[in-house]
């Protein structure tokens, strides 16, 4: 029933990719340096997700506790990243926002 009602969704993996190739695409210098390789942090990403919300069983790219915190810092990321597309920032002025608020991570 739960599949029927979500079927028009999409999946947390798509909306991910949807996010990182179309809105963010460019500003794929800024997004690249952050995230790596896109399909891999998607996937570590939405496999601890479903691990921990359904229970499935656990694949090899569930991640321990550390990373999950670090999965909630990229996500806060992602989203300001949204927010300065959205309003039209340039990538230069992005990627200078983004290495004077996160000095050692950026």
């Amino acid at each position: 029933k739960s599949t029927i009602k979500y079927g028009n969704e999409y999946s947390l993996r798509k909306r991910l990719k949807l996010i990182l190739r179309d809105i963010l695409g460019p500003y794929k210098t800024t997004v690249d340096r952050l995230f790596g390789n896109h399909e891999v942090f998607i996937s570590k990403l939405v496999d601890t997700r479903n691990y921990l919300t359904h229970y499935t069983k656990q694949p090899n790219t569930v991640v321990d506790l550390q990373k999950q915190l670090n999965f909630v810092q990229s996500l806060k990321l992602l989203m300001q990243l949204c927010f300065l597309a959205e309003m039209g920032f340039p990538q230069e002025k992005v990627e200078e926002l983004m290495k004077n608020h996160y000095r050692g991570d950026f």
